[in-house]
C-alpha cells in the first residue's frame, strides 16, 4: 500500500464514523454529507481521490456499491407484491411507468442522454423510508402505500437500467451482432428464474436447514456467509452476461427476498454491515471522483435547475393517480415529493452511466448536485405537508 493510499484510507474510514453525527445536526440525509465530504477531500478539493492514491478506497467503494444494491433488493417485499396479484400492482406499476415516460420525454425534448432521463425518473426506497420512520408513520396505511410505490418503482428502474447496460454492449452492431449480447444477458436472467424455483422448492421441503440462515443468533453466521456468497455468484453471472456486474448484486437481493420470507434478522445484519461501513465509503468515494469546477458548475446551472424541475414534474402523474384513488391532495403531493428524491439510485445510475461512457464527468457532477439538492428540498417540503395535514396523528393511531 502506498503512503497516499494509507492517508486516504484513514481519512475516509474516520469520516464514515463521524459524519452521521454531523448529518443529524444539519438535519440532512447522511448520504448527502458523505458525498459532500468526498468532494472536499477528492479531486475537487484536497486531491486524495487521485488515481495513484485511491485504489484501496475505490475497491472498498465498489464493495459498498454492491452491498447497497444487494440490501436494496432484499428490502423489496417480493412475496407480498406477488401475492397481491396484478390488480394490486397496477397502481404502483402505472406510477413508475408514467414517471419514467415523462422523464424520458423531457430528457429527449431537452437533448439529454437517456441515462439522464433514467436518473431523473428513478425511484428509490431508502430516503423515503428514512423520512417516514423519522415522522413515526412507517406503519400507517399511507406510508405503506408510499413504500409500495417506491419499491415497485425501484424494481422497474433497475430493470430499465439493466436494459441500458445490454444496449451499451449491443449498440453499433448489426442485428446478428446484437443477438450475442442479448443471449449473454439472458444468463443471469435464467439463473435467477432457476434459482428462485429451486431454492423456493428446497425451502418448502427442507425448512430446517434454511431456518439457520435467518437465525438471530448463529455463532458461525451461516446466513451472512450464504448471502454474501450468493451476491458474489450473481455479480459473476452478470459479468458473464455482459452487463454491469454490480447489478447482479441487486438480483441476488431480490432472490433472497423472494426465497426467505422470514429474512428480517439476516437483512438487519447485512444492512448493518453495509450501511455501517461500506456504503458510506461508496458515497464518499463518489464525491472524491467528482471534479467540480466552479465556473463549469455555474455554466451548468440551467442543466441543474432543469433536472431539478423535471424530477418533480415526472412525479405529477403519480400524484394525479393517487388523488384519483381517493387519497387527499395534500397526501398525494407529499408522496410525489418523496418520490422525487431518489438520492441513492440517482447516484447509482449516474455512476454506471459514467462508467459506460454515456455521461461525461462535467454532466456527472451536475447530476450529483441535482441529487443532493432534491434529497434536501423535496423531503423537507413533504415533511411539512405531512405534519400540517394532520397525517401524523392519524398515522400514529393507525400504527
Amino acid at each position: 500500500m502506498k503512503a497516499g493510499e494509507g492517508v486516504a484510507l484513514i481519512v475516509v474510514t474516520a469520516a464514515a464514523v463521524l459524519l452521521p453525527g454531523a448529518a443529524r445536526r444539519l438535519a440532512v440525509p447522511v448520504a448527502v454529507v458523505e458525498i459532500l465530504f468526498g468532494v472536499v477531500i477528492g479531486r475537487s478539493g484536497l486531491g486524495l481521490g487521485g488515481i495513484e492514491d485511491g485504489e484501496v478506497v475505490r475497491s472498498l467503494g465498489d464493495l459498498g456499491f454492491a452491498l447497497f444494491l444487494f440490501v436494496a433488493g432484499m428490502e423489496i417485499e417480493v412475496s407480498k407484491l406477488t401475492r397481491r396479484g396484478p390488480r394490486a400492482l397496477a397502481l404502483p406499476l402505472a406510477c413508475a411507468i408514467f414517471t419514467l415516460v415523462v422523464a424520458f420525454l423531457g430528457a429527449s425534448a431537452l437533448g439529454w442522454s437517456p441515462w439522464l432521463g433514467l436518473a431523473v425518473g428513478a425511484t428509490s426506497v431508502p430516503l423515503m423510508a428514512a423520512v417516514l420512520r423519522e415522522l413515526g408513520i412507517a406503519r400507517a396505511p399511507l406510508a405503506q402505500l408510499m413504500l409500495t410505490l417506491a419499491g415497485v418503482g425501484e424494481l422497474v428502474t433497475i430493470v430499465v437500467l439493466a436494459a441500458f447496460e445490454v444496449s451499451v454492449h449491443a449498440v453499433g452492431g448489426s442485428s446478428a451482432q446484437m443477438v450475442v449480447p442479448t443471449l449473454r444477458a439472458l444468463v443471469p436472467v435464467a439463473a435467477t428464474v432457476a434459482g428462485a424455483v429451486v431454492l423456493r422448492t428446497l425451502v418448502w421441503w427442507y425448512p430446517g436447514p434454511f431456518s439457520r440462515l435467518v437465525a438471530v443468533d448463529d455463532p458461525q453466521e451461516l446466513g451472512m456467509r450464504a448471502g454474501l456468497a450468493l451476491m458474489a455468484l450473481f455479480v459473476g453471472l452478470a459479468a458473464l452476461g455482459g452487463i454491469e456486474p454490480l447489478l447482479g448484486a441487486f438480483v441476488a437481493g431480490l432472490l433472497v427476498s423472494y426465497v426467505l420470507a422470514d429474512r428480517h434478522a439476516l437483512e438487519h445484519k447485512l444492512a448493518s454491515m453495509a450501511y455501517g461501513f461500506f456504503v458510506p465509503i461508496f458515497f464518499i468515494q463518489v464525491g472524491m471522483r467528482v471534479n467540480i469546477v466552479p465556473g463549469a458548475l455555474l455554466a451548468d446551472l440551467p442543466l441543474v435547475l432543469s433536472m431539478l424541475g423535471l424530477m418533480a414534474l415526472a412525479r405529477v402523474p403519480a400524484g394525479i393517480i393517487l388523488v384519483s384513488t381517493g387519497q387527499r391532495t395534500r397526501d398525494a403531493t407529499a408522496a410525489a415529493l418523496l418520490l422525487s428524491a431518489p438520492l441513492t439510485l440517482v447516484i447509482a445510475v449516474v455512476d454506471l452511466g459514467a462508467r459506460a461512457g454515456a455521461i461525461p464527468a462535467r454532466t456527472q457532477a451536475a447530476a450529483i448536485t441535482v441529487a443532493i439538492l432534491a434529497s434536501v428540498l423535496y423531503p423537507a417540503l413533504a415533511r411539512r405537508l405531512l405534519k400540517s395535514g394532520r397525517t401524523l396523528p392519524a398515522a400514529e393511531h393507525a400504527a
